[in-house]
């Protein structure tokens, strides 16, 4: 990626502006055997060192659990309020890869990437590659180690048995 660092001298006193820029980010942590667990992406980043927040485009965090699954959480776009929290918001995304994928849906929600919970007080979809299963339903909590979705209000269903 590219950083570009502003000047100090330029916006001293202008606290909003941001201290750096960085474009096709990508990064990746590895466990204590030196495997890869965990990538991140972003198509550009913009850091605010004051405010300890850095604002995302595109952020794509990759997990790949023990069981060998694939969890992908994305969005168009993020904002990192610490280390591990993010909110995110515009065509969000959760989807675990596994023998059948599961895929939810909802337009801004906050995650935790250490904890893999996850939180919206907005609509969501939850559906699955065939979509022979969908659910709807406003508000939920999420925790992705147990691959659990609790919905909260005006919860709706559909399964198709007959789809293969």
């Amino acid at each position: 990626g590219q950083w570009f660092i502003k000047s100090e001298r330029f916006n001293r006193d202008l606290d909003q502006q941001p201290d750096a820029f960085a474009r096709n980010i990508h990064g990746q942590q590895v466990n204590a055997k030196g495997q890869v667990f965990r990538q991140g992406q972003a198509s550009f980043v913009t850091l605010y060192q004051k405010q300890r927040q850095a604002h995302v485009k595109s952020p794509r965090l990759t997990t790949l659990l023990d069981d060998g699954a694939t969890l992908i959480v994305s969005a168009a776009l993020g904002k990192w309020l610490d280390e591990r929290h993010v909110f995110l918001q515009g065509n969000v995304q959760i989807s675990h890869h596994n023998d059948q994928t599961t895929v939810l849906k909802t337009t801004h929600m906050q995650y935790d990437h250490e904890k893999r919970l996850a939180k919206t007080d907005q609509i969501v979809t939850i559906s699955d590659k065939q979509k022979r299963f969908t659910l709807t339903g406003r508000g939920a909590d999420a925790d992705l180690n147990t691959e659990t979705i609790k919905l909260h209000h005006d919860v709706r269903g559909m399964y198709d048995p007959a789809i293969p």
